[in-house]
């Protein structure tokens, strides 16, 4: 099979299992793993997405039958002067233009799916990495625990508990030569504010910093939705506009060998510039003034807190010595209609519509369901559902609020009626309140 019938066999293959043994009939295919590794290993940036991809129309490839089409060293050259952005902007989209004009229009194809990252297969990372183990790199990422998940009240307490403010940026792990996301995606070097990386360069060379990337204007932090836009279109190639500042808040270093405590003195020994800082933290001796804490972070608009058990040590993966503590309701909401699934979800629910009563919040609800109860709401979705979230917020694209991540939890059949917005505004008031 040539590379473009495998990859349209992916995409027609119906569920996990058959991709899966698709991939397995062709693991020994030295350029399908290549093309694989390239198109989604997320340190790969081509900076380029569908609205920007140029149009192709030409294609005159060679008439020597054995030009090997879809050569890894040809595909290589012509793709790194894109990636190591040796070509950016237009002078990009013409290069590809050029360079595409030589290739079948099969293989146009196949690079128009590499270059946008994306066979549109439905096939995971992880399926990938199942196939050839440790192809695809997975940034190694420790998420929090929620407090119902963590005794809270076996930790050493009267050694104190560091209680650090929940900042709302986007994560980052940072070395002294590269700023990378939760995702592994890489930030172009290039385009990093002078000022960012003379303070980036202090860094140890041994040592990977964890935090959250915020814009500034004016010294004022912008809202996530402003500054994280901003911070994705950094990741596609844009540079900041003038009068906007990146600034780095730090809390950890990946350590799989030191306790907490001892990681965060490196943090605070290394992050104490004016790019780059560590995170707002106090120091706790027991669960209620933990929770004080919370509250007089959440009076002055801020998210929340996070726990840190000084013991704990650095893993990726869910950690419970780093606890979430973060408000969270239960709402009954009416669904207004569906939406369907897309990839592993094409033909099942994807989200709920919902909305409050009186129609003043409005949200998707896309999480939370199992594969059983996606297959049934589509067609026949629930009157009155219970939702959790985080908070009552402005609405990104309506008039009005929305709620900030809702998750499914289940059906009211024994209610008519949801709630409306003053119960809503009630139900947070009461929790912040706990």
């Amino acid at each position: 099979m040539t590379l473009f019938n495998i990859i349209t066999s992916l995409q027609a293959a119906s569920g996990g299992n058959a991709k899966k043994a698709i991939l397995e009939a062709n693991k020994d295919n030295n350029i399908l793993c290549y093309y694989l590794q390239t198109t989604y290993d997320p340190r790969i940036n081509f900076y380029i997405t569908e609205k920007t991809y140029p149009n192709i129309t030409e294609c005159i490839p060679l008439a020597n039958e054995d030009y090997p089409y879809f050569d890894i060293e040809d595909i290589a050259s012509f793709i790194g002067v894109i990636a190591e952005r040796h070509l950016t902007g237009n002078d990009a989209k013409d290069w590809i233009v050029e360079q595409s004009k030589m290739y079948t229009k099969e293989d146009q194809q196949l690079i128009n799916w590499m270059l946008l990252k994306d066979i549109k297969a439905g096939v995971s990372v992880s399926t990938i990495n199942k196939i050839w183990p440790g192809l695809i790199f997975e940034q190694p990422y420790m998420r929090c625990s929620l407090p119902n998940a963590v005794k809270l009240s076996e930790w050493d307490w009267k050694k104190g508990v560091y209680s650090q403010l929940k900042c709302d940026g986007m994560f980052a792990s940072i070395t002294d030569k590269q700023a990378i996301t939760r995702n592994g995606s890489t930030f172009p070097f290039d385009l990093l504010p002078t000022s960012f990386k003379k303070e980036m360069r202090n860094i140890p060379d041994d040592v990977t910093l964890n935090g959250e990337l915020l814009v500034k204007r004016n010294g004022v932090v912008l809202s996530r939705k402003e500054g994280n836009g901003m911070l994705n279109s950094l990741l596609q190639g844009t540079a900041l506009q003038d009068g906007y500042e990146l600034h780095y808040v730090a809390w950890d270093i990946e350590d799989y060998s030191l306790p907490y405590t001892d990681r965060f003195i490196e943090v605070l020994a290394i992050c104490d510039g004016e790019y780059f800082n560590h995170v707002e933290y106090k120091m706790v001796y027991s669960l209620e003034q933990a929770t004080q804490h919370f509250k007089e972070m959440l009076s002055q608009g801020q998210e929340g807190t996070v726990l840190k058990n000084p013991n704990g040590m650095w893993k990726d993966g869910t950690s419970k010595d780093c606890v979430k503590y973060k408000v969270e309701a239960e709402l009954d909401m009416k669904v207004v209609g569906v939406v369907e699934g897309t990839g592993k979800y094409k033909g099942m629910l994807g989200a709920l519509q919902l909305e409050s009563e009186c129609g003043g919040v409005k949200t998707d609800c896309g999480t939370g369901f199992s594969d059983k109860q996606r297959k049934v709401m589509l067609d026949n979705p629930p009157k009155i559902v219970a939702i959790k979230a985080n908070d009552l917020v402005d609405s990104k694209s309506k008039e009005g609020y929305s709620l900030f991540l809702p998750v499914f939890l289940e059906e009211r059949v024994d209610k008519s009626v949801a709630d409306n917005i003053d119960r809503i505004r009630e139900i947070f008031d009461s929790e912040k309140d706990m």
